[in-house]
């Protein structure tokens, strides 16, 4: 068990977006650039927000669905001026949006470009797109775009070469075509929130393509937050998240030193044990080799003189 755990905590997570991933598709670069803090549920922005105006909570790739009382955490996130910034693709974003009663939505079709891409389709680019003076390239991955961004600003557009479909189908005349909305921003109260059609634009494979750094640094603004409640994690994490959790708790000094002194009390007890097994055994190994002498005298003999038979 102890092995088992041991490689647990040294074998590094593998899920999608998780910040401790150092493979193509963690955030171990992301958490290494941003600094932010984890968020095991949405409540704990209470407690972990230092000032909502100078603060900017992400959330990258939601996969559970969003309790009435994760909206309304975000909701007033939002209201007293924080900055939230929802990358999705086919995950649960649009539930989110639901809830904050915004029209805006993740079509959830994947977006392709033929002409304007990295090394594939699936993974088109955006040009000039215009952030804090600077015209800036993306590079996506398996995106899909948004929809009913009427009041919202576009931020980001993809080229007049995309267009939505099957990843293994290539474009038809049936198939809708680009320019579409994939960043966008819209206010909320006194906060805003921002919507970026694609969950991996900031994975480790991701984030040094064309601008997608300097994008992510225009984006982040004071006290960074990364919700993890929305993710499902894998079993290995789970594990090393309960052994972490197990050892945190074991330092404790007071339960540390309460395990001590139970540790040296079964110690004691066992070794009693076995004092009085090895007598026991010493007085039938008398038993055994002399028949002849009186067990009751032997029995007596052992009590009086409580040491052990020299036979």
């Amino acid at each position: 068990m102890t092995v088992v755990a041991g490689l647990s905590i040294a074998f590094p997570s593998i899920d999608d977006l998780w910040v401790d991933n150092p493979f193509w598709n963690g955030l171990s670069e992301f958490y290494s650039y941003t600094k932010p803090a984890r968020l095991a549920s949405l409540e704990d922005l209470r407690d972990k927000v230092r000032a909502s105006g100078n603060s900017t909570l992400l959330m990258l790739g939601p996969s559970r669905m969003f309790s009435s009382s994760d909206v309304q955490q975000v909701k007033a996130y939002l209201e007293a001026g924080g900055k939230v910034v929802l990358a999705d693709d086919f995950g649960a974003g649009n539930d989110l949006l639901e809830g904050l009663e915004l029209e805006a939505r993740f079509s959830g079709v994947l977006m392709m470009d033929a002409l304007f891409k990295d090394h594939s389709r699936v993974m088109p680019q955006a040009l000039n797109v215009a952030v804090e003076g600077k015209t800036l390239t993306l590079t996506m991955n398996y995106p899909t775009v948004l929809i009913n961004t009427e009041s919202a600003k576009v931020l980001a557009w993809s080229s007049y070469f995309s267009y939505l479909g099957m990843e293994d189908g290539a474009p038809s005349d049936a198939s809708p075509g680009g320019p579409f909305p994939i960043v966008a921003r819209m206010g909320y109260k006194e906060g805003s929130l921002i919507l970026i059609s694609d969950s991996s634009l900031f994975i480790n494979s991701m984030l040094e393509k064309t601008d997608n750094r300097d994008f992510l640094r225009s984006l982040v603004v004071g006290q960074v937050l990364i919700d993890e409640s929305h993710s499902i994690p894998s079993r290995l994490t789970l594990a090393k998240g309960l052994i972490l959790t197990a050892y945190s708790f074991v330092n404790l000094p007071e339960v540390k030193y309460g395990l001590a002194a139970v540790a040296l009390i079964l110690i004691f007890k066992v070794q009693k044990g076995r004092d009085e097994k090895s007598r026991e055994d010493d007085l039938e190994s008398v038993i055994r080799e002399h028949p002849e002498y009186d067990r009751e005298i032997l029995f007596l003999l052992k009590e009086e003189r409580g040491g052990l038979f020299d036979g």
